[in-house]
């Protein structure tokens, strides 16, 4: 018998058949893969509020629907923004997996034919987060069948409890309050600066010590300032050690946000190393009750860098229980890290400020006699 121009024996008639036989069926099925035809929902696939509120958990809804043929591979991807954490761990029903490398809800399988499977999840944004993000759902089935959505929503800032209630709504907050109070103060020991300022010179002088008064007093306060920021960030530090109660929490979410990456190169054209600060989702039970927070330790710890931030991930892993310390006044206040930072090797910069506002305050200074 020849084949294409080759003579086979029995043994090679039967070699061939055998080969065909595996061939053919594996030909059948590649042309119903590439035949299948899914017909995936392209809108309601997304459902979350067109308005959030930065530092409050809220949910957001996925649909995969599926009307057409069964496929026998496709990827779901749901990314989660910039800014945005998992407030809680996915549901057991839900058909995706939380990815904590890519930081996405992932799904890789087959998807029958009237499949129709939904997955409610739990996102919460960054007290600072940007003011607006985006959400997209991609579904892909190889090699060329894609649907998927995005939608935009609005992140808001949430108004700080009023102290002060004045008319038409408005209101100060305590920090408003504080902050009025130290520029009165301000304006008040500038006014006796001016006023007190010794009269027996002439009126180009006169002037002269007193706008050196005013700047001296000026600058002063600017050092009092900083200085009461940094006694604030000690006395939350020194709380943190005293009184923060110590209790496991489970991490939900892992990432970092920019500390600083406003210039890439310095003055001598040597690059700048990014600087980044750590952030973790985590719950936590506190008198019965599971409560959520964001964070990782106090201000005073300032930033790290790329590799600092990538070993704090590396051993704080999604789905991991670590050791944290819980405020008791306040189950929303959480730190993994605790202690003093590297805020505090600033401290001497307000004092050397008021030092040299005293030195330069012509009440300070004796004049020459004439």
């Amino acid at each position: 018998m020849e084949i294409l121009g080759l003579t086979t024996t029995r043994a090679g008639r039967w070699a061939l058949a055998l080969l065909a036989g595996a061939i053919l069926p594996m030909a059948a099925a590649s042309a119903r893969a590439e035949g299948a035809d899914p017909a995936f929902t392209r809108s309601g696939i997304l459902d979350a509020p067109a308005v959030i509120v930065a530092g409050q958990a809220f949910t957001i809804g996925l649909r995969v629907r599926n009307d057409g043929d069964t496929t026998h591979y496709t990827r779901v991807t749901f990314a989660i923004p910039v800014d945005l954490f998992l407030a809680e761990p996915l549901p057991p029903d839900c058909f995706a997996r939380f990815d904590a490398e890519s930081r996405q809800l992932l799904y890789e399988g087959p998807i029958d034919g009237g499949q129709d499977w939904h997955c409610e999840s739990r996102l919460i944004a960054l007290p600072d987060a940007s003011t607006h993000a985006s959400f997209a759902l991609n579904i892909q089935t190889p090699p060329d069948r894609w649907a998927g959505d995005t939608i935009g929503i609005e992140i808001v800032t949430p108004p700080a409890p009023a102290m002060i209630t004045l008319t038409n709504g408005w209101g100060i907050s305590r920090a408003g309050v504080l902050v009025l109070t130290f520029l009165g103060l301000w304006l008040v020991a500038a006014g006796l600066a001016w006023a007190t300022t010794s009269e027996d010179a002439d009126a180009t002088a006169l002037l002269s010590r007193r706008l050196r008064a005013v700047s001296a007093t000026s600058g002063a306060f600017v050092g009092i300032g900083f200085l009461m920021l940094f006694g604030v960030m000690a006395w939350e530090d020194w709380r943190v050690l005293s009184t923060y109660r110590e209790t496991r929490c489970e991490i939900v979410d892992a990432n970092f946000k920019h500390a600083r990456a406003s210039q890439t190169t310095r003055a001598d054209g040597r690059p700048v190393e990014a600087r980044f600060k750590p952030v973790f989702s985590l719950r936590h039970a506190s008198d019965g009750e599971s409560h959520h927070a964001l964070g990782f330790s106090t201000d005073s710890r300032l930033s790290y860098t790329t590799g600092e931030v990538a070993a704090l991930l590396a051993a704080h892993r999604h789905g991991d229980a670590a050791t944290c310390w819980v405020d008791p006044e306040d189950p929303g206040k959480v730190v993994l890290a605790r202690g003093f930072g590297g805020a505090y090797l600033f401290l001497p910069l307000p004092i050397l400020l008021i030092a040299l506002a005293i030195w330069f305050h012509p009440g300070t200074r004796s004049r020459p006699t004439r």
